[in-house]
């Protein structure tokens, strides 16, 4: 996959929700990290289907739900983990040596 993150916002018509998500792309990119962002106005199965289309090793889903509890879930694709990362984690997690 060309891509090694899919950023996948949900509640992009709050915009407090759209600006985090906006900030996390941003930070990921400056790490050197290879990110696809969908920040679509589309329901949220629509966006995991796709997701699930794309391939990309590891979705990142930036939520209300999410930035209540100042976490990210982070799934990985081959072996369908789960994990909820705050941000610092995430971007220690992803960068780039």
């Amino acid at each position: 996959a060309p891509y090694q993150l899919h950023l996948v916002a949900l509640n992009t018509d709050d915009a407090e929700i759209r600006d985090w998500a906006d900030g996390i792309y941003s930070a990921l990119v400056k790490r050197g990290v290879e990110v696809l962002y969908d920040d679509r106005d589309a329901r949220p199965g629509e966006k995991f289907a796709d997701s699930d289309l794309l391939g990309m090793p590891y979705r990142v889903v930036v939520s209300k739900k999410g930035k209540e509890e100042g976490k990210f879930e982070v799934v990985t694709r081959k072996t369908g983990e789960v994990r909820f990362l705050t941000e610092e984690e995430l971007y220690a997690d992803f960068a780039k040596e």
